[in-house]
């Protein structure tokens, strides 16, 4: 009896949990639909009533950054950087 009540417990449960994930999978495919953003914004940005927003300070010390990343991924190799061990570990 008391394996029957388990059972039906755990039947309850997947039931349950379909629908949460149904309801959110509708959810987000409105949102997409709205042309509204999902997920987490970028970093010097955020969401105002489902529409990304800049936020002028944060959003050009992003730019910054970037700009620095690509110029230091343009400079040569060094034998013993962490970008040069990784191109050799991606070689095998």
């Amino acid at each position: 009896m008391a394996d029957m009540m388990l059972n039906l417990m755990i039947v309850f449960a997947d039931a349950e949990q379909q629908m949460i994930v149904d309801r959110v999978q509708q959810s987000i495919d409105k949102a997409i639909d709205e042309s509204k953003r999902v997920g987490c914004p970028p970093y010097g940005c955020t969401v105002e009533d489902g529409f990304m927003q800049q936020i002028p300070s944060e959003y050009t010390r992003a730019q910054r950054f970037i700009r620095e990343v690509k110029k230091a991924m343009k400079r040569p190799l060094q034998p013993n950087s962490s970008r040069y061990l990784i191109q050799v570990y991606n070689q095998y």
